[in-house]
């Protein structure tokens, strides 16, 4: 394989974090420049996102709002044109009952005012060139919220920990936009129906640059690219799914094996 330069990349938190699931798969992705194709769950997160995308768009013109039932009609109208299977009938009624009670119930952020809605930027952070996608940017009492929708299961433990460093690596880039850090990061988590909301903290900061310029060390040292087969990601979740020689068989003692690796679209 010829010489990786992290240099003649712009970096992102994904090819920052996504890496570890399988080298040879990040390989073909960003230095081969072959996107593969999408899967199942990356599409039923990006269904979720243009709902909540186009009502906070109406939000931030004054203008009138959907419904809850009209958010919730679409959503499952939508559904059913997702071309992925998903791994079992249950999991794919279960996804379906999930989104509706989400667009049925979500006070589209009620109290707070939109600032930014799906903003891309390109910045530097850890001394590299980056770009990003902010999904939401909120103020509410001169304090200023940066949110990420999520349609994984809400995380806890040390998935928080691993998957909190997407919102710090947003602190930049807000800063870029709105003149300051943000005050408050969350995950809006559409299955569970959950808000987590933290504080910003300069010691959390810090160490996600320090994560962010060890993962671009460990990419840049590594010689052989080599594949970390898992049944579920490798079958399910890997852009290059179907055309992988290194793609093991998927049985159903398999279904959670590595699912809890996915953090969702965006």
């Amino acid at each position: 394989m010829p010489k990786f330069k992290p240099e003649d990349m712009i970096w992102s938190y994904s090819r920052a974090n996504g890496w570890a699931n399988c080298p040879y798969g990040w390989w073909i992705t960003y230095f081969q420049k072959n996107r593969g194709e999408n899967n199942v769950f990356s599409d039923y997160g990006r269904l979720a996102h243009e709902i909540i995308q186009r009502q906070m768009i109406l939000k931030l013109k004054d203008k009138p709002m959907m419904s809850n039932e009209t958010m919730s009609n679409e959503f499952r109208n939508r559904y059913y044109d997702i071309p992925y299977k998903f791994p079992s009938r249950k999991m794919k009624e279960n996804y379906l009952i999930k989104g509706m009670e989400y667009f049925e119930s979500w006070d589209s952020f009620d109290g707070f005012t939109v600032k930014s809605v799906e903003v891309m930027g390109h910045f530097r952070f850890a001394g590299y060139d980056c770009r990003g996608a902010i999904d939401l940017i909120l103020e509410k009492d001169g304090k200023i919220y940066v949110i990420d929708h999520k349609t994984a299961k809400e995380y806890k433990g040390m998935d928080l920990i691993k998957y909190i460093r997407q919102l710090y690596f947003y602190g930049p880039m807000t800063a870029q936009l709105l003149g300051r850090f943000p005050d408050y990061l969350a995950f809006n988590f559409v299955k569970d129906k959950v808000i987590r909301q933290f504080e910003w903290e300069d010691a959390v900061f810090k160490n996600t640059i320090d994560w962010f310029k060890g993962q671009i060390d460990e990419i840049t040292a590594c010689k052989n690219f080599e594949p970390r087969p898992n049944p579920f990601f490798c079958n399910w979740l890997c852009n290059h799914r179907e055309k992988c020689k290194y793609r093991p068989p998927y049985y159903k003692s398999d279904k959670y094996s590595g699912y809890k690796e996915f953090n969702g679209y965006g």
